[in-house]
Parts: structure tokens; sequence; C-alpha cells
């Protein structure tokens, strides 16, 4: 299941302009980011005729750095083939249309191709750092973090740093990992973890998904105003109060608690744990039924899992768009429980349909679910503990409806272009404090 709309322009991206601070979504050359802005990414694209494609959520943002950035370049590895789990939109880079260009790097399917093409991919990202004027990276990604040769490489030829913090996978061990695996494991948490501070503290603007990235890894600035929730929805995709009122009219009906698991089918979203916990809760009588939306490594486990009578349905993937928030708004709750402290964009999807959320208590989580008054929190890693949430959820249905509402609230103030007008504010305050 996705959350995001691919080029979606209803009006809501509004509109930018730069006049004493103010900013305002014009399109004009004084409401953009002067340039070349470079952003490089590990994140592939695809060669289409004359210009480029790429999945759907990850083209939808994109596409909303384009009405701030006079000359918008991606550097990214060109695949031969996107994922068939996500549709794959189409980006122009040449003609009348085009939107950015794209600087194609060499395919990068594993760690040991990349660092046999780093010769090639280094040529060609100090050749483009050379020419922007802001360069824009991540410290995480796979197989190898472009943050680590991109901020050097920036810092060396006096370019405007701008470094996003919006997750860090790594930190999260399985449980199941034992022995030298696990060694190896924590051995590359120190080295992100290290590498990862050393790049942003060389940025020039630095921005996270919540509080603890910017405290385990701190700018030359901190400002809370530097945190920016992850969120893919448009301000078109959030209920009305009457239609929240209606939704919950319709689901008002007895029967079963209806929860909905949508992500990455992983062991580090907690997947596993929520299985138990959903085969205790039945055990024990309470009518609960649970549908898993989504593609991983942990596919067969859930198609296993979903046997007849065990309450567990496989639904696969739903496009975005209508259908991805028809299937959320009917359900009671949509569950959370990832192990790591990441923050999950489909939190502010279910906010955005008025469903509440019960999710683990990371920070990632902590700072976007209340407890109590848009969801719910449960400990981390921890099956008796998802069980115990969900049966105080069914025993007490009719608070659901009032923490789904309270949800729209927060999904109104963070929608997707709300996230890249408050970047673009940011990094035009701080070009100004670095007379840039």
């Amino acid at each position: 299941m996705w959350s995001g709309s691919a080029g979606k322009d209803d009006g809501n991206r509004g509109r930018m302009a730069e006049n004493d601070g103010a900013t305002s979504f014009d399109g004009g050359p004084a409401g953009k980011l002067r340039g070349p802005y470079l952003l490089a990414t590990p994140i592939p694209v695809k060669r289409t005729g004359d210009g480029w494609a790429a999945s759907q959520l990850w083209a939808k943002d994109l596409l909303l750095h384009t009405p701030y950035i006079e000359d918008f370049v991606l550097a990214a590895p060109v695949a031969e083939e996107l994922s068939a789990a996500e549709p794959v939109v189409a980006i122009p880079a040449s003609g009348p249309s085009a939107r950015l260009r794209v600087v194609p790097l060499p395919p990068m399917r594993s760690v040991l191709g990349t660092l046999m093409r780093m010769p090639v991919i280094l040529a060609r990202l100090w050749r483009e750092i050379g020419k922007a004027r802001i360069v824009h990276c991540g410290i995480g990604g796979w197989p190898i973090p472009f943050g680590w040769v991109v901020a050097p490489m920036a810092r060396m030829r006096g370019k405007f740093l701008v470094i996003i913090v919006e997750s860090a996978a790594w930190r999260s061990i399985p449980e199941g990992e034992t022995g030298l695996r696990r060694f190896q494991l924590a051995f590359k948490r120190s080295v992100y973890e290290l590498l990862g501070r050393w790049c942003v503290r060389r940025a020039d603007a630095a921005f996270y998904t919540h509080s603890e990235y910017q405290a385990s890894f701190p700018p030359r600035h901190p400002s809370p105003e530097n945190v920016l929730r992850a969120s893919w929805i448009d301000e078109g995709d959030i209920l009305t109060d009457e239609q929240a009122a209606e939704s919950w009219r319709e689901k008002a009906a007895a029967g079963p608690l209806r929860l909905a698991f949508a992500g990455r089918l992983t062991e580090a979203k907690g997947l596993l744990l929520l299985l138990d916990a959903v085969r205790d809760v039945r055990e024990r009588g309470v009518p609960v039924e649970l549908d898993i939306y989504g593609f991983g490594e942990l596919e067969s486990s859930c198609r296993a899992a979903a046997r007849p009578g065990s309450g567990i349905r496989f639904r696969g993937t739903v496009p975005y768009g209508p259908e991805f928030f028809a299937a959320i708004r009917g359900y009671d709750a949509v569950m959370v429980p990832s192990l790591s402290d990441e923050q999950p964009r489909i939190v502010f999807d279910a906010f955005s349909q008025a469903v509440p959320i019960l999710a683990s208590a990371t920070m990632g989580h902590r700072e976007c679910v209340a407890d109590g008054i848009n969801g719910r929190l449960f400990a981390v890693n921890d099956a008796r503990a998802i069980a115990q949430c969900i049966e105080r959820a069914a025993a007490d249905r009719g608070s659901l409806s009032r923490l789904g509402t309270a949800g729209l609230a927060a999904a109104r103030t963070n929608t997707h272009q709300a996230m890249h007008r408050r970047r673009f504010e940011l990094i035009q305050r701080a070009l100004r404090s670095a007379g840039r």
C-alpha cells in the first residue's frame, strides 16, 4: 500500500516568492532558489526515451522541488527496471516540459558492484558538485550512503551543503541475529553513526524527521524548526470534519475490530511481532481482523499466516490515490509496530482519513502520535504489549472515532507541500545567514 500521489498538482503547492523573507508559491524567478541545485541520491531512476521515470512516491517528491528551484539537477543511478511493486511515473528531462536535469550514474545493485564503479561515480559527482551552488544529500541509503562522498567533496569545493536525516535503519539489529553476524551489524551501526555525525557537522543546513535525530546527529546550528515531519499527503487527500463523521458512522456496525498494517514487509517493521500478537488475542476470544498491505522479504510469512480462519488477510499492494485512501478509511485503526526509530509516513496517511494509529513508542512515533489523543502507544519490540493495546482498542471501540478525528489536525499541518515550503524558507534563511 502506498502513500503519496505522483505528479499531482491540484493547486495545493501554493505559490512561492522571496520578498524580505516572505514566502509564497509563484513559480517566478524571485521565488526560486538560484541554482544549480544538485540532489545526489542512491535512489534509482529509469531512462524512458528522451526522458526519465521514477517510482511513484519518489517522482512525487522530486516534482515538488521544481516550483522553488531555478535549476534542479538530480544525480542518481540508472536502473534497467524499477520495482514492479510500485507504479512508475515519467519525469521529462528534455524539451519544453522538462522539470529537472538528470545526471546518470552507474547502476548500484550491490556493495561490491558499487565499489567497482566508484571511480566513475566519484568523477561525475565531482564534476556536478563543481557546477552547483547548493548540494543536497542524505546520510543513509543502500548500498553506500551518498553523504559519505558528497559531503566532503561539497566542503572541499566550498558549496552550500544541505543534508537530510530521515532514517537510520542501521540502528535496528534483529533479536534473532547472534554471533559474528550480530557483531558485523553492531560494527556497521558504529561506522554509520560516526560518519553520519561527521557529515551533518559539515552541513550549512540540516533537516530531520524527528528531534532525536537532531540530538544524535547535531548540526552546527540546531533548531526545533529543522525538524520536518515525514509525510506524503496532499491537502486534497485530507477528510473534512463532516466526511470524517460520516466515515465513522458507516463503521459503527458491530463486528470484529478491523486493523491494517501497511508498509515494507520486513522484521524491522515489527511485522512478526504483530502476527504473534493477533494470534494471541484471537486465541483468547477477542474478535480482531488484520489486513496486511505491502511487499518485502516477509511476504511468504504473511501469506502463510493468512490461512482460513486466522483473521489475517494478505492484501498485497494498492496503488496510491483514491483507492489507497478508501482502503485506509475502512479500518478502525492502523498498526505501526516498528522496531527502529524512524517516522513512517503511514502515520499521516491514516490521520488524513481520521483513522487512529496504534504504534510502538519509538522516538519517531512519540513525536507525532499523542497517546490517548490521536492514537495509542505500546512498548517497542514487545508482542505482549501489542496484544494488550489491541485488546484495549477492542474493549473501547467508542474511543477510536475520537482518536481518529483528532488526527485530522496533525494531518492538516503536515502535508507534503507544507514540508517542502518550510524547508524552502529555512534554506533561504540559512543562505542569507551564510552570505550566499
